[in-house]
């Protein structure tokens, strides 16, 4: 039973470590860590096609 719990355990710790993305522009390095809600209504598509209206609409 311990072994199921402990096996439960790193399942839902894995799904819920979010992505991370390293990126070096130049001399400085940037660290972005990705998570996403698992209560949104809202899907990746439409949360980016938001931002980019957004962006059109306030002249970004």
């Amino acid at each position: 039973m311990e072994q199921a719990t402990a096996k439960a355990k790193a399942v839902q710790t894995a799904a819920h470590t979010p992505a991370t993305m390293v990126r070096k522009i130049g001399k400085t390095t940037y660290k972005v860590c990705i998570h996403f809600s698992q209560t949104s209504k809202e899907t990746m598509e439409d949360k980016l096609l938001r931002l980019i209206k957004n962006d059109i609409r306030n002249g970004a």
